[in-house]
């Protein structure tokens, strides 16, 4: 997913801020810089959390399901991989191999034997196949009615997953 684009408001209020860092970077003893940056910090903070705000209330306002599952999964997905990890001894794993292990161990140790029982799914009536199938006028409808109402319709008057 590409990087969020954020209106030309944040956008001066982060390069107000990056300015101000590299100020404090350079005269590291200013008190009077280093409050301009925290407050700059502080309004940069606020506009970032009120415009994820609105896209969430957005989100939940379109009443969307496929846009809120997109708008989630967006935010579970983790692009940096796994992360470091500590060994029983507490030293810090880094190599992927090595990692790998670690957790196939972890899970190996918390999951539960098979116990061997096997399930039976088999059809009970011996057939698997439907004699008849009877609708009635007020199953249809009522149906119909439970159908998202925001699919457009085909030139039948119903939407395309009627069909």
């Amino acid at each position: 997913m590409p990087q969020e684009i954020y209106p030309a408001k944040i956008r001066a209020a982060v390069a107000r801020k990056r300015c101000l860092w590299h100020s404090c970077r350079s005269q590291p003893y200013d008190k009077d810089t280093a409050d301009k940056y925290h407050v700059a910090e502080d309004k940069c903070r606020r506009l970032i959390r009120e415009f994820e705000l609105k896209k969430e209330r957005e989100v939940v306002g379109s009443k969307n399901l496929g846009r809120f599952y997109k708008f989630v999964n967006a935010r579970l997905a983790n692009k940096q991989g796994v992360g470091t990890l500590k060994n029983r001894g507490g030293q810090a794993v880094t190599n992927d191999t090595d990692r790998a292990n670690l957790l196939n161990e972890y899970f190996c140790s918390v999951s539960v034997p098979d116990n061997g029982i096997v399930l039976n799914f088999s059809d009970k009536s011996g057939s698997g196949k439907l004699d008849s199938v009877v609708f009635s006028r007020n199953v249809v409808m009522k149906a119909i009615k439970k159908l998202k109402p925001n699919l457009s319709a085909g030139p039948d008057g119903y939407p395309p997953d009627v069909n």
